[in-house]
């Protein structure tokens, strides 16, 4: 009989809610949630190891141990502007933060409560400060404990794990350009993600290494510096990828495998040319490391959220398509266009096939060449090498085995004339 009174309040709660549902994310947020069904494929992706960085996980007990060590790093940065710590330079940092805390507060999709605006700005300096100690630093510790970079760098590009770009570079005004002044922080950020770049091909080529105002934080720089420089092929639209085939498969329909080497116009290129004689497939170099599963699961979680560009997304579908087995992985290091993994190649095709489970493709990036693949392995001569045909030999063998059947045919032929 209780709940029947409150009919009417219920009914009010459940609209209300289905409303809320459909009202998309505000456009100044950047730094977002990850998704559960993301989440739940690989926890460790997004949950920092070693540092937190902004309000997202400042809380978690794993990097408690080291927000210790934040008030140390911040002194000794402030001590490279002037070593009696004066506190014209803290002044000019907190109020650079204070003049855009509603900025701030809108780039979050979700931030603690708890934290007044006082808390948030002692956490936004102290954060950006840790960074730049980081990047004015970074060769030492690559030379003294390259072990710390390996566990740091990607705590750094977790999309949980960002504080405004703007914010950084204001910091970086008011603090390192006093002692550095001929510095450029996207320089010195492009130094640090070299190690967790996952492309052999050079980071961010047409960076403005001198302002750096278009980016949201770490991981979108990361993103934008894979950013092609012309054109690709796309449909720009809803995509469903066609019937795909393996590496083996392909290689069964006579399709030559090749290293892509012109990635400067875009460092994850997929190119198809489908010459009937001579169809080529030309691929990036595939190299999975430790950072690798980190980096990919944030760019994708990235791209779905932001609806950026799908470079990554389109990837990582493309290569499940190509890689299904261990075979495939194996033909693609023999052809030098995979690495050698220390976890072994079952690790790689695992990982390959649990990252396109959280992908969410609304366009592909592949989509004109992926047509030209389907094509061709439908067309006659794919077909008829695909499906009678087995690997450059089988296929050299059935063209031998016809001709000594046709001169078979011809001698039997002219003995009987003969007779």
């Amino acid at each position: 009989m209780e709940v029947s009174k409150n009919v009417g309040a219920i009914v009010k709660n459940l609209i209300d809610s289905a409303r809320e549902g459909f009202n998309p994310l505000p456009k100044t947020t950047t730094i977002y949630t990850v998704p559960s069904r993301l989440r739940d494929l690989s926890p460790n992706s997004f949950t920092p190891r070693l540092v937190s960085i902004g309000p997202l996980h400042k809380q978690d007990m794993n990097v408690q141990e080291f927000e210790q060590y934040k008030p140390f790093i911040f002194g000794d940065l402030l001590k490279k502007v002037d070593s009696t710590l004066n506190e014209t330079t803290v002044e000019a940092c907190v109020k650079k933060v204070l003049a855009r805390l509603d900025d701030i507060k809108a780039c979050y999709s979700m931030t603690n409560n708890t934290y007044q605006d006082a808390e948030l700005v002692k956490m936004m300096v102290m954060d950006a400060c840790y960074i730049l100690f980081i990047l004015i630093h970074y060769d030492l510790i690559l030379t003294n404990n390259r072990a710390f970079l390996s566990t740091l760098v990607p705590d750094l590009v977790m999309l949980e794990n960002q504080i405004p770009f703007f914010v950084l570079r204001d910091i970086f005004e008011c603090t390192v350009l006093k002692f550095q002044p001929t510095s450029y922080l996207n320089m010195m950020l492009l130094k640090l993600l070299e190690n967790v770049k996952p492309f052999e091909a050079e980071l961010g080529p047409e960076i403005n290494h001198a302002t750096g105002t278009k980016y949201d934080h770490i991981l979108d720089f990361l993103h934008e510096s894979y950013e092609p420089t012309s054109n690709v092929s796309s449909t720009g639209q809803s995509f469903i990828v066609p019937p795909s085939y393996s590496v083996t498969e392909l290689e069964k329909a006579g399709v030559k495998f090749v290293l892509n080497k012109d990635i400067s116009k875009c460092p994850l290129a997929i190119n198809f040319e489908s010459n009937w004689y001579n169809p080529t497939l030309r691929l990036p170099l595939l190299s999975i490391d430790l950072y690798t599963e980190v980096v990919f699961y944030n760019l994708i979680a990235l791209e779905l959220r932001r609806l950026k560009t799908a470079y990554f997304t389109s990837y990582v579908v493309a290569m499940m398509n190509l890689v299904k087995t261990t075979e495939d992985h194996l033909k693609l290091e023999g052809l030098k266009i995979a690495r050698n993994n220390p976890s072994g190649t079952q690790y790689v095709v695992d990982l390959i096939h649990n990252l396109s489970k959280g992908c969410d493709l609304k366009e592909f990036l592949y989509a004109e060449d992926w047509e030209k693949i389907h094509k061709y392995c439908n067309s006659p001569i794919g077909w008829t090498r695909r499906t009678y045909f087995s690997g450059a030999w089988s296929y050299i063998a059935s063209i031998s085995g016809l001709i000594i059947f046709i001169l078979t045919v011809i001698q039997t032929y002219c003995s009987i004339r003969g007779k």
